[in-house]
């Protein structure tokens, strides 16, 4: 996990260039404090931007990829530029900068990885809501006792899957996974299923 705070300190200090003469530079020299100063200024956007949590939202992980592309650009752009410069000049200390960077890419691929996993729970849910609705649908035209134990055979199944997806919200906390961006379908399919269970033992007091 990024330690920010440690960041925070490295930022504040900053770091002195390589080269003891202040009027002239040669080319690795100066593209050694580009990189620095390039690499500092981008530690400081990573400490004080809004850190992602996973969203099962496509115009969220849109800009997930969007932002992990940037930040693996300028990570590849500074392994050419250490490439270069450590012909002449030790690179211990951008690379050591770089570390937080590294860092936020790990984390950044991990906040896609449980968005796509968060997509595909919203998806069985939301296909769950449907299968929720049509049976209810049809427990409105259902008016004899075997019609209706046809019905309750389908309920018994929507109910197995009600309690998978109860697991699956129980396990994404204990992976630090946040489920905040599909609550709102998983709480309407809830609704959908509660006034199923309802209709279904209103329907089994008077045909039976």
């Amino acid at each position: 996990m990024i330690n920010f705070k440690q960041l925070k300190s490295v930022l504040d200090q900053g770091k002195d260039p390589p080269a003891k003469n202040q009027q002239k530079y040669s080319p690795l020299e100066k593209l050694y404090m580009e990189s620095e100063q390039a690499i500092m200024l981008q530690n400081q956007n990573i400490y004080q931007e809004t850190k992602p949590i996973p969203s099962c939202e496509a115009r969220d992980i849109q800009n997930f990829h969007v932002r992990h592309y940037g930040l693996l650009s300028f990570y590849q752009e500074m392994q050419a530029n250490f490439e270069k410069i450590e012909k002449e000049i030790n690179v211990f200390e951008l690379r050591r900068l770089l570390t937080y960077l590294e860092e936020y890419l790990t984390y950044m691929r991990a906040v896609i990885h449980c968005s796509n996993e968060l997509v595909t729970f919203r998806t069985s849910v939301e296909t769950q809501t449907e299968a929720v609705v049509a049976l209810n649908r049809k427990l409105q035209q259902t008016h004899t006792p075997e019609a209706l134990k046809l019905i309750e055979v389908e309920m018994e199944e929507i109910l197995d899957q009600a309690e998978a997806f109860k697991d699956k919200l129980e396990d994404f906390p204990i992976r630090n996974i946040s489920a905040q961006t599909v609550m709102p379908y998983y709480e309407c399919y809830q609704q959908k299923l509660h006034l199923l269970q309802e209709d279904l033992l209103e329907a089994s007091a008077w045909i039976h």
